[in-house]
């Protein structure tokens, strides 16, 4: 079963339900072997800033990139934290990230009644990194400060095993 698992998710970008749905099995097993699977995988992203104002196909400012690392455990929520604690920003404000035309947004403590009129597909940013299903050379993308629309391009440069894997305090 868990190989049929891993190859639903890589040849045909499924999610978690819509394998359990597929293959008639219960999500647990499915989210279960993906976690033995891809939890202790570490990746390293290339953070490049893209400038304000939300343009999705802008191109990166010259020589601006940061490249940092995050363990398959931690969560999209953590690594906002990590981009936000590299550039010194004072992390205050909602972000979201959009991978796979699917957004992992966080609109603040109190989010529920504004979920649906702001994003239709909206997920939690507090997913772990290894259920994204995310391949080397995916790229992502990262707007902090709704307000000022600061725009990051991630790209998934290497994804390497890590025994390594512990979630920060």
């Amino acid at each position: 079963m868990r190989d049929k698992i891993i190859n639903l998710s890589l040849s045909k970008m499924l999610t978690v339900c819509q394998i359990a749905e597929q293959l008639h099995i219960n999500k647990n097993l499915v989210i279960q072997t993906f976690k033995e699977e891809n939890s202790c995988l570490r990746y390293h992203l290339r953070v490049e800033y893209l400038g304000q104002g939300f343009q999705i196909n802008a191109t990166p400012l010259d020589g601006w990139f940061r490249e940092i690392q995050i363990g398959g455990k931690m969560t999209l929520n953590w690594l906002n934290d990590c981009i936000q604690h590299v550039l010194g920003w004072d992390n205050a404000h909602c972000y979201i990230f959009i991978i796979r035309e699917k957004h992992y947004a966080y609109l603040d403590e109190d989010d529920d009644f504004v979920v649906e009129n702001v994003f239709e597909n909206h997920c939690s940013t507090k997913i772990p990194i290894y259920l994204l299903s995310l391949l080397e050379n995916d790229r992502l993308i990262y707007n902090s400060d709704f307000g000022d629309n600061h725009l990051f391009r991630l790209t998934v440069s290497v994804i390497e095993s890590s025994a390594e894997n512990v979630i920060p305090n």
